[in-house]
């Protein structure tokens, strides 16, 4: 099933509560594109947000937040105080945490992205620069998306659990921001070399349905695309209810090179090494503990109870 959030809105009315709708823009204050660093006679991508919306009659107040948990308390802030829309200005790790407090109600979340891979912008057809960003931000409908949800922490794209995992607890902050998608691939070659000999068995329940694999990567998707161009989830959709499941199973080297090139064009599921499920419900239980992520942040490792909170945030993409 295709992902269905990339049908053309940009032409319909806007739909806000007011004529001039109130948004909180939230922001990691201590991201390069975003941070203190802007503040010293340079105009911030911040303010030109600002008058970007401005043009819009859109009244635009910002939060730069110290932490996680901050952004996760002030979208839920703005939400209890009636704000028309709180918006991501960031990554997926940002989007993750301003959705965490968003769930459950019905302030629309948005998303203005300045990350290094953008992966659910690039899902949803969300333009990379600020100014067609913004214009997609007020000309798009108000729509309901599902969200995964692990141990109560929520994800939006996917949860990784193994290789992937591994390589984000090896990405040094400093690297990423200097070396952008370069420090995920100098941290996948270390990763690889590190833990080249953990081949971990895991016990998988879908739904009631359980399987053994031996793997390396597993990841459950809420979308399709992954990172760069590879559909690692191809058939999932963020509106069906459901969580999609692929097991990247132990194999030879011929084995593992025709999963990095099925995974490459979206054709990896059929494969003998691969596995795919679909479920509401999803335990991961392992031999030993294993390394989780979530949109890219890491969490607490194996085992995982990963469930689906169908149409769990409203958002405008």
């Amino acid at each position: 099933m295709s992902l269905d959030l990339t049908e053309e809105v940009r032409l319909q009315p806007l739909e806000y509560r007011t004529d001039h709708p109130r948004v909180l823009l939230l922001a990691n204050r201590h991201s390069g594109r975003c941070g203190a660093r802007w503040r010293q006679g340079k105009v911030s991508p911040l303010e030109r947000i600002r008058t970007f919306l401005a043009g819009w009659n859109v009244q635009c107040e910002v939060h730069q937040s110290a932490s996680p948990e901050e952004a996760t308390l002030a979208a839920r802030q703005a939400a209890l105080e009636g704000y028309d829309a709180v918006v991501a200005t960031g990554g997926d790790g940002t989007l993750r945490t301003v959705a965490q407090g968003l769930v459950g109600t019905r302030t629309p979340l948005g998303l203005l992205p300045m990350g290094t891979e953008n992966v659910l912008a690039r899902s949803v057809g969300i333009p990379l620069d600020l100014e067609g960003a913004c214009r997609h931000l007020v000309r798009s409908p108000v729509r309901q998306m599902d969200v995964g949800c692990v141990a109560g922490q929520h994800f939006l794209c996917f949860a990784g659990i193994g290789f992937d995992a591994q390589v984000v607890e090896e990405v040094d902050p400093q690297a990423k921001e200097a070396l952008g998608s370069m420090a995920y691939v100098a941290a996948a070659l270390g990763a690889a070399w590190k833990h080249r000999d953990l081949v971990p068995r895991a016990r998988l329940t879908v739904d009631g349905r359980t399987f053994e694999h031996e793997f390396w990567l597993i990841l459950v998707g809420n979308i399709p695309l992954y990172g760069g161009q590879l559909r690692l989830t191809p058939r999932a959709c963020p509106r069906d209810g459901l969580l999609d499941v692929c097991v990247f199973e132990r194999a030879d080297a011929l084995g593992t090179l025709r999963q990095w090139m099925g995974a490459a064009v979206g054709a990896h599921a059929e494969l003998p090494e691969v596995a795919y499920y679909l479920g509401r419900e999803i335990l991961i239980e392992t031999d030993a503990p294993v390394a989780v992520q979530l949109d890219g942040d890491p969490a607490p490792p194996t085992p995982a109870r990963i469930q689906v909170v169908p149409h769990g945030v409203d958002v405008r993409f």
